[in-house]
């Protein structure tokens, strides 16, 4: 993982089941293309623009309630029929 200012910026060879913690913003792009199957996502309170975009096996993403905001195509080219978002965002 690549993290810079509690900014994940990037991340190599992420599982197929990732968890993310311990930062508060999913940078743009950061992991656009990978090979992931579901997402959990904690503490977060921004995911940028195309941070998940052509995930192409995504079919699954648990949100935090601590989310305010979420980027242009975060999710564009995912698997997933329908996202639950937080009362905030």
């Amino acid at each position: 993982m690549n993290i810079v200012d509690g900014v994940l910026l990037s991340y190599d060879s992420p599982p197929k089941d990732l968890v993310i913690s311990g930062v508060r913003v999913i940078g743009e792009d950061a992991l656009k293309g990978a090979d992931i199957e579901s997402v959990d996502i904690r503490d977060v309170v921004e995911i940028r623009a195309r941070a998940f975009m052509d995930c192409t096996s995504l079919r699954e993403v648990k949100l935090p309630s601590s989310l305010r905001k979420i980027g242009a195509f975060a999710f564009s080219g995912t698997r997933m029929d329908t996202i639950e978002l937080p009362y905030a965002v």
